[in-house]
């Protein structure tokens, strides 16, 4: 049982005793004491009223008494419940899996009723999980049930096997059975419910053992005059035969532990993080229902943090502060300060023992993907940024996807369980404790872990170096692959060669981002082509997808000669021009070589598109351009007019021949590197010769004057 301490006051008492009979008296603080009748102060379990009670060192009562109830009590009348003395119900929801002829038939009602009539209460649901699929059926029936509900006395979870049912179709082990427990009240817990575990003292004793239950409330089922569990309870049912007004037959009886001391802090925890933040602590009286005025707060180190006398506490270093809130009659009670570095920021997360780098495997944006350790490249799916929660714990969401963040997998409280990227929820499986190692290097508990008292850390799988090993939950070993080096992501500069063009102003970029692309600059006379990474111009930025190196670096700018206009275009192989075959206006006709005629159709109009590339469209109808049939790189294939839609296949760069010619290359043909040109079939020199797209070859059937007309 935990050790509980009351109230401390100092009042003068007359007391007129009647022999053999409790006698109490109520003090000017509003508070209850209890005495025997020879004046002397009880303590410990009583009984008061028809109800077993617990009263402290000081003989204040510290506990609050209960029922718990199911459809086994038929209809209740839980006004004459309130009036009982009943200071709590525990209501069951129903058993098993998520369906609804297993939900308890008065749940509902009784619910509802203690909504009515202001009795606080709790909920449980009976357990008959063979399998974790089980527990998460019964995690959505119990959610389903309490749903825009306020149990404000817990939600439980009962463990035993009263019908035998386990028994009969695979009893589980008892660390599975403990396991189911975790699960269950990890789930509930992740959605805001204060939750526990009720079960038999033989069940908690001999079967349910788990030191990761230690971090759950535990009601107790011993049908006796004194418990005799042995480790930490807040509830104890200590008979099922009691009897209450409102209530036909017999109920099962209970009592609850209330808070160690008279006073109470809200936080008795709290962490800061960086120097300058600050939050509100404030003390109440369990006891009384009552705020507490005229506290007196101090701070045993101020260096690290100060509290004024309104309970604001402010963080002036790093370290630990113990924060004591004092007040005449009452023990005084107490709040952990612990000031740390803030990291939030963009870091590549590196491992100790491989000195890779934490990963989003696959660079993949799925859902659920997996995390891992692979060599450092600088790409976002190594970058993560890590967000202060203000509560001691940090939000760490990939930069390649900013909706997901690190998670262990399912909530998951098994060693081993897999660290994936997931939507975040705010769950205690998404947030992750900092902790800093003797060594300069840190590791990371997740609050589940924490809380759950497993302490579980970040770990690289089995303390491979392998690229491609997956990053795992762990116990503590205080191996190297649980150890972690912040590597923050530095900003490079990007400078800009406009190469006799208007200036372009220099950016610090990010390693592993998208540059934003500067206005085009301006040079007389030439059309702007692009920004190249090297003064050749062989390779040209994209902005859409290429990504800042891990490095300074210089774009070039590339200037070409304006061939916006109208020509004849003629082939130097032939001396034959271009034209739609037969002078046709249809969609998809083909385009030949055919002898000059001075005639509109084989007059063809070239705009700029940009970047150094050009539209070709016929004079007498704008709608067409020049097209690669099917939009294929497949060298042989058909040069024809098709509607403009803006394609690789329709956008054209013109290349200068030291001869005077040019050559043309689709947009398509480039990217795709197939460097096929403009061609005249088989290099023929015959009228109707279809034009096609082949690989450069250097010919004359590759190359072409272009001849200015007015039209």
């Amino acid at each position: 049982m935990k050790n509980i301490s009351g109230l401390v006051t100092s009042v003068i008492i007359t007391i007129i005793l009647t022999i053999g009979m409790l006698a109490t008296v109520s003090a000017s603080d509003n508070v209850t004491y209890y005495y025997d009748e020879f004046g002397n102060k009880l303590t410990g379990w009583q009984n008061i009223d028809g109800f077993k009670c617990y009263l402290n060192e000081y003989g204040v009562k510290s506990s609050l008494s209960g029922i718990d109830v199911s459809s086994h009590q038929g209809n209740i009348n839980w006004g004459e419940v309130r009036s009982s003395g009943v200071d709590f119900a525990i209501i069951r929801i129903g058993y098993g899996d998520d369906i609804l002829n297993q939900d308890d038939r008065y749940a509902v009602y009784n619910m509802s009723e203690c909504e009515r009539l202001g009795i606080p209460y709790g909920v449980y649901l009976y357990s008959y999980a063979l399998n974790f699929d089980n527990v998460n059926s019964e995690v959505q029936h119990t959610l389903r049930m309490i749903n825009g509900r306020n149990p404000v006395m817990g939600v439980y979870y009962d463990m035993e096997d009263a019908d035998g049912y386990k028994a009969k179709y695979g009893m589980p082990t008892n660390d599975m059975l403990s396991q189911f427990c975790v699960s269950y009240m990890t789930q509930i817990s992740n959605m805001g419910y204060q939750t526990g575990l009720y079960a038999s003292k033989y069940w908690l004793t001999n079967i349910l053992t788990s030191p990761q239950l230690n971090g759950f409330d535990k009601w107790v089922a011993q049908w006796n005059d004194t418990c005799t569990y042995s480790e930490d309870f807040v509830m104890w049912q200590y008979a099922s035969d009691g009897s209450i007004p409102g209530i036909i037959g017999n109920v099962d009886l209970n009592v609850r532990l209330t808070s160690e001391t008279g006073m109470v802090i809200n936080k008795s925890s709290l962490d800061l993080i960086s120097i300058g933040s600050s939050d509100l602590l404030f003390a109440t009286s369990n006891l009384a229902d009552s705020t507490l005025g005229g506290v007196i707060w101090t701070s045993d180190n101020e260096s690290v943090a100060t509290v004024d006398a309104t309970g604001k506490v402010t963080a002036n270093g790093y370290g630990t502060a113990i924060i004591t809130a004092s007040l005449e009659g009452y023990l005084p009670v107490t709040c952990e300060v612990t000031v740390s570095k803030d990291y939030s920021g963009i870091y590549y997360i590196r491992s100790k023992n491989s000195n890779q780098v934490m990963d989003v495997y696959g660079g993949g944006d799925a859902i659920g993907t997996n995390i891992i350790q692979w060599p450092y490249h600088g790409g976002i799916n190594q970058q993560w940024l890590l967000e202060s929660l203000g509560n001691g714990y940090y939000k760490i969401t990939s930069e390649l996807n900013p909706v997901y963040s690190l998670d262990v997998y399912g909530g998951g409280t098994i060693a081993g369980t897999r660290v994936i990227q997931w939507t975040y929820l705010g769950g205690t499986n998404q947030q992750w404790k900092i902790i800093e190692n003797t060594d300069g290097y840190i590791s990371f508990m997740s609050r589940l872990s924490k809380e759950n008292g497993s302490d579980y850390l970040l770990d690289v799988y089995g303390g491979g170096r392998d690229a491609g090993v997956s990053v795992i939950q762990w116990s503590n070993t205080n191996g190297d692959n649980q150890k972690w080096q912040l590597e923050p992501v530095q900003d490079y500069v990007a400078s800009y060669d406009s190469n006799g063009g208007s200036p372009v102003t220099a950016a610090g970029v990010m390693t592993g981002r998208q540059l934003t692309e500067p206005q085009e600059p301006t040079k007389e006379g030439l059309l702007f082509a692009g920004w190249y990474t090297d003064d050749t111009y062989t390779t040209l930025w994209d902005f859409n997808s290429d990504r800042m190196p891990a490095e300074d670096m210089v774009l070039y700018a590339r200037w070409i000669n304006d061939y916006s206009g109208t020509y004849i275009i003629r082939s130097k192989s032939s001396n034959l021009v271009l034209e739609a075959d037969g002078g046709k206006t249809e969609i998809g006709t083909g385009i030949i070589q055919s002898a000059h005629r001075e005639s509109a159709n084989q007059f063809w109009k070239v705009e700029s598109l940009g970047k150094g590339y050009y539209k070709i469209v016929p004079a007498v109808d704008e709608t067409y351009s020049l097209d690669i049939y099917g939009g294929t790189s497949d060298p042989g294939s058909r040069v024809i007019q098709w509607t403009y839609h803006d394609g690789t296949n329709q956008q054209w760069e013109i290349i200068e021949n030291e001869d005077g010619t040019v050559s043309f290359m689709s947009k398509l043909a480039k990217e795709s590197a197939s460097g096929c040109f403009l061609d005249v079939y088989g290099g023929s020199g015959n009228e109707g010769t279809a034009i096609i797209q082949w690989p450069a070859n250097g010919g004359d059937n590759q190359k072409w004057y272009m001849e200015n007309v007015n039209y």
